[in-house]
């Protein structure tokens, strides 16, 4: 299966409210499509390269996805996730993404974002670079690797707030120094105009030169478990077996078996499919957004026009439960 149509939910996500989704999949035009149900939809900018399933190639001179205005409006919580690839050429100070405003003397004001150079690393301000409570790690992100990125902020976590950045899945640690965490709704009171991905908050600051694909945004300080669900099985770390901490615990079962299915060619159906109701030895149970395209018992019927299907499996086990949504391109007939 390929990653760049996959979302997950685990056991204590549905809590959370999904604020924007763009897989960044289109082949064509200027709309960066929202899935999140909230037509919260984004623009491309000086055309990148729309590589469809390969994600949004874009050139590090002026290309980059314009996000709707005001996203963490009235948020005390936020994560945000995206894979990236950063090319070789990446130069200078640059944003991966980046919600906030820009003053006009060209600095960023009030703003969250991560970059993978000088290291990786993820801030929240709310004024400019001098006020930034940050993740700050050892080195810069490699280069020619899709990797996914989670940033998680929360204001409201005892000890003044807590900051978290994720690769892979990974924690990568919390706050590095001693700046105030503040709420994401309070920068620009709510109002903010400059969120991109791959364009900085500061004018004088570099494009990214990479690709993107599947910027998420909750309005939800999302868990270690949950995080661990956004990453593709491709960029898994240990996926395939043993060693690290797996643990036993309901959840971690529950993760490990959401983690084991697979639908294939999830981006290009065209004829019945296959949705498992066991996985690790959990059952599975399913749903589809639209099952008179995909039933729960994977009978296909196509149209003359693609449509894309949300196929969502729930497994419970020992008192705790999770989810993983695939979201299934059905491709128009004749196709």
């Amino acid at each position: 299966m390929h990653p760049l149509l996959l979302a997950i939910a685990a056991a204590t996500a549905a809590s959370a409210k999904l604020v924007l989704f763009l897989p960044l999949n289109e082949t064509a035009g200027t709309q960066a499509t929202d899935y999140s149900g909230n037509n919260r939809h984004g623009r491309y900018i000086n055309t990148p390269a729309l590589q469809g399933r390969n994600g949004t190639r874009l050139d590090g001179v002026d290309g980059c996805i314009q996000l709707p205005n005001d996203l963490m409006r009235n948020q005390y919580t936020l994560s945000a996730s995206i894979e990236v690839l950063i090319r070789t050429e990446q130069s200078g100070n640059y944003f991966v993404f980046g919600l906030g405003n820009a003053g006009s003397n060209g600095y960023g004001n009030g703003y969250v974002f991560v970059t993978g150079d000088p290291v990786l690393r993820g801030a929240i301000t709310p004024s400019t670079y001098d006020n930034e409570a940050e993740v700050r790690t050892g080195s810069a992100l490699a280069r020619n690797v899709w990797t996914t990125l989670t940033f998680v902020v929360d204001s409201t976590a005892q000890g003044g707030g807590r900051l978290t950045l994720y690769q892979d899945g990974r924690s990568l640690g919390g706050r590095t120094n001693n700046a105030a965490i503040v709420a994401p709704g309070s920068i620009g009171t709510g109002s903010t105009s400059s969120n991109y991905i791959g364009r900085s908050t500061f004018k004088a600051d570099k494009y990214l030169a990479g690709s993107v694909r599947n910027f998420r945004l909750w309005d939800h300080a999302l868990s270690a478990a949950e995080v661990a669900t956004l990453v593709p099985p491709t960029q898994a770390p240990g996926t395939g077996g043993g060693g690290g901490d797996s643990g036993t615990s309901a959840e971690d079962r529950i993760t490990a078996a959401l983690l084991a299915l697979n639908i294939p060619n999830v981006d290009a159906i065209r004829g019945n499919i296959v949705l498992p109701t066991v996985s690790n030895g959990i059952p599975i149970n399913w749903s589809s957004s639209q099952p008179e395209v995909i039933s729960t018992n994977g009978t296909v019927i196509r149209y003359d026009q693609d449509v894309l299907v949300a196929l969502t499996a729930t497994a419970n086990f020992d008192g705790a439960s999770g989810q993983r949504t695939f979201f299934a391109m059905v491709l128009r007939a004749g196709a």
